[in-house]
């Protein structure tokens, strides 16, 4: 679905997306007026940007001059939205986005890990695509992924090291490798 509306000089459009059953809501995108002249720029709180620069309103929104002329703005930071109880109930973990100071991230479900001894929480990214496999025939090909520990700014060296699930690797199921394609060639 999609609505927009004009207030004051300002027009507001949301988008709300369905996603496998969840509903997911945009923040609305931000359109202000220009009184450049096309082709020149965009101004915005009386600063001018070039055509395609992006900028940020302090830690409020991200900005873009469009090509138009037109300042295109939306929230800097994600609104979260409780897809299941466990954000309700406290079950999530609120840390910075190492990604962008001003905001923050809510870290639920599978990428929490406790440690046995001490109780601190290990808080990890999303796991990063396989990597493609070492070689291209062989057994002993492997391909790997790994992520982020997010909380790593608040945990002492030793806790961060007893955090190592950041690496996995699995065997690639390839082929022998025939004499002359290099990988399978003994050297002399």
């Amino acid at each position: 679905m999609f609505y927009s509306n004009l207030f004051n000089g300002y027009i507001f459009v949301s988008l709300l997306v369905y996603n496998l059953g969840n509903f997911v809501c945009c923040r609305p995108n931000i359109q202000e007026t220009n009184e450049l002249s096309p082709g020149e720029g965009c101004t915005y709180q009386n600063k001018t940007y070039p055509l395609g620069e992006s900028f940020d309103v302090e830690c409020d929104k991200k900005c873009k001059c469009g090509l138009d002329g037109v300042v295109y703005c939306e929230q800097r930071c994600p609104l979260f939205t409780v897809y299941d109880s466990s954000i309700a109930l406290g079950r999530c973990l609120e840390i910075r986005n190492p990604l962008d100071e001003c905001c923050v991230l809510n870290v639920c479900g599978s990428n929490r890990s406790m440690s046995g001894q001490t109780g601190f929480e290990c808080v990890y990214s999303e796991w990063s695509p396989w990597t493609a496999c070492t070689a291209p025939c062989g057994k002993d090909a492997f391909k790997l992924r790994t992520r982020t520990l997010l909380n790593a700014n608040s945990m002492s060296l030793a806790d961060m090291a007893k955090c190592n699930d950041r690496l996995e690797t699995v065997k690639c199921s390839l082929l022998p490798c025939k004499m002359g394609t290099g990988a399978g060639k003994k050297k002399t």
